[in-house]
């Protein structure tokens, strides 16, 4: 048994074969021949048969005509002579004449012999009256004889065509057959080791049928092996191109969607190792799995789409932008996709800074064009009667009395709601620029609210403004002055969009987790729950008819809640229409504990 490229080449069972189609052939004509043979040797027995019955019929018939003249004259000695010349025939065994109780004899009916003779009785007629009987025995020995040995000659013609039959086809066997197979399978061990591509070369032989079938395959076999190799190398080439791609490559099954090979930037991208990768569905790759199902199962081999920008989802389930390139081509019989798949995350986020830098900007300066608008309006709104007051004084310089008491008070108040104006706009622009100068110490809370509540009542006497002290001292880090102002502009808010002589309530009290809580509440018209919104905003301010009474900026809710930031606090409101209004901010006791 030998091996070669093909498989398991058996020698011995080669031989069998040829072996198995010789004793075929031999048999085929062994059964025609002995089938031929046997009909001929039944037709010869037959024959003989049928003759030698015929000859007993015909000697049975000649002596009852030649012993009629001799057994009426009773000439004895002729009746004997007559039956000895009959003996002469070496197939008659006996004769036997009866004559009116003498018997004649000649041979012995019953030699002892195995054959058992055939006889046949004829009555001897003389003048039409019976006159004896003759009976004549033959053997069969000689045909049986006979046929013995046409048997013999025809098994022995048998066996001389057989043994020219196997010789012959054996012969053509082996030129035909046996012989290109050998070659064969020495090209194919050769093939097997590594050997040349061609096979020895041969003498000038005529090309028979499986010879030129053995050049053919070994040209078939010296073309498929430089195919191979060129495959081979072709093959190489792709795995190193695919495998050093930075940008992740799936290869995909169109209609099942399951991912059939991967790179390793792939599985780096995704976070699952190759086993894992292999047996997933691109729609679990995909936070889109709808818009990418429909982008892919029309696909036609040849049809392309480039960056499509897709949501993707990592093993650990994070998504992430990508943009993707898919081509479809066909694959072992099957559509494939080559999917192109890149991780466009740092772009996508530049591109949203670059949006929200856009709209900072934008934003930016609708609210320089805001603040240049209310800026003008608010600070237009002192500057107007101050000039009327002091084109007054300037008028009426020379006439002192003519100038009434009241309007250098007016003229104050003017001045003090300017510089409140201007106050305001450097707090803001301290607060955007990071120019804060932040001073904590730790303060007694009850004590500062005290203070804060003391100094309102004395510049706003028509105000009853009530203060509920936390029993135990509360020593708080904070920086008093802008906590101070936080307090004054939370108060002064209520003060001015409440009725005259509305109460105002202030209430300290401890809160959840090292924290301290303010509220100031008022009984005023309340706020809609749409301006709580956009309260703490900036130049943001309640539309009511109180605030048509005070002019302002709007800026006095976003200090404080940029102050309370600062402080780590918060800052609220809770408000219903026509019911008034309750602000409340919370800071920790200390800075350390927020």
């Amino acid at each position: 048994m030998v091996a070669s490229p093909w498989g398991k080449v058996n020698v011995k069972k080669r031989h069998s074969v040829s072996t198995v189609a010789i004793l075929c052939l031999v048999l085929v004509a062994t059964s025609v021949l002995g089938a031929f043979g046997y009909i001929s040797c039944l037709r010869e027995s037959e024959q003989r048969w049928a003759n030698l019955r015929g000859k007993l019929t015909s000697s049975a018939d000649q002596l009852s005509v030649a012993l009629a003249i001799p057994m009426w004259n009773l000439d004895r000695v002729q009746i004997k002579k007559i039956i000895e010349s009959e003996m002469h025939d070496p197939e008659v065994l006996a004769v036997r004449v009866d004559d009116t109780g003498k018997t004649y004899e000649g041979g012995n009916p019953a030699p002892g012999n195995t054959e058992q003779p055939l006889s046949e009785k004829h009555e001897i007629t003389f003048s039409g009256e019976v006159i004896g009987s003759v009976e004549v025995f033959v053997t069969p020995k000689l045909v049986l004889a006979a046929l013995s040995k046409s048997r013999l000659q025809f098994g022995l013609l048998i066996l001389l065509v057989d043994l020219t039959l196997i010789l012959s086809i054996y012969l053509v066997l082996w030129k035909v057959i046996l012989l290109p197979l050998r070659r064969l399978e020495s090209y194919a061990l050769a093939v097997r080791s590594g050997g040349s591509e061609t096979s020895p070369q041969m003498g000038p032989t005529k090309l028979t049928e499986l010879e030129s079938l053995r050049v053919s395959i070994e040209r078939m076999v010296a073309l498929l092996e430089r195919r191979f190799r060129e495959a081979k190398a072709s093959e190489e080439i792709y795995k190193t191109l695919f495998a050093c791609e930075p940008d992740s490559l799936l290869i995909i099954d169109r209609d099942s969607l399951h991912v059939l090979d991967a790179n390793d930037a792939a599985l780096s991208m995704y976070g699952y190792y190759r086993e894992e990768m292999l047996e997933r569905s691109v729609l679990e790759l995909s936070a889109e799995p709808e818009a990418t199902k429909s982008n892919v199962v029309s696909m036609h081999p040849g049809n392309l789409i480039r960056s499509a920008t897709r949501k993707n989802r990592r093993k650990d389930g994070s998504v992430f932008p990508a943009d993707i390139s898919i081509r479809a081509f066909m694959l072992h019989g099957r559509v494939a996709l080559v999917t192109a798949v890149r991780d466009v995350t740092e772009r996508v986020m530049a591109e949203n800074a670059l949006y929200a830098a856009k709209e900072n900007a934008e934003a930016a300066d609708k609210l320089k064009s805001q603040f240049l608008d209310v800026a003008a309006h608010e600070l237009k709104t002192p500057l107007t009667p101050l000039l009327l007051l002091l084109q007054l004084v300037q008028r009426n310089g020379d006439n002192p009395s003519a100038l009434t008491p009241e309007i250098w008070p007016r003229i104050n108040r003017q001045l003090e709601h300017l510089n409140g104006l201007v106050n305001d706009l450097l707090e803001v622009s301290r607060l955007d620029l990071g120019l804060f100068a932040f001073r904590p110490q730790f303060v007694d809370l009850n004590e500062l609210v005290s203070q804060s509540v003391d100094d309102f009542r004395r510049m706003v006497t028509d105000r009853k403004v009530t203060l509920a002290r936390s029993i135990a001292p509360l020593e708080v880090e904070l920086d008093p002055v802008e906590i101070k102002q936080v307090l004054f502009n939370l108060l002064d808010n209520a003060a001015k969009y409440t009725p005259p002589l509305s109460p105002i309530e202030v209430a300290i009290s401890p809160s959840g987790g090292r924290r301290v809580k303010v509220s100031v509440t008022d009984h005023g018209q309340g706020i809609s729950p749409q301006q709580q919104k956009t309260l703490f905003t900036r130049f943001f301010r309640v539309t009511s008819s109180a605030t048509r009474k005070h002019s302002g900026l709007g800026l006095g809710l976003y200090v404080c809640r940029r102050i309370l930031e600062l402080h780590r606090g918060s800052i609220g409101v809770e408000s219903d229409v026509g019911q008034g209004s309750k602000f409340e901010f919370e800071i920790p006791i200390s800075r350390t504990a927020a």
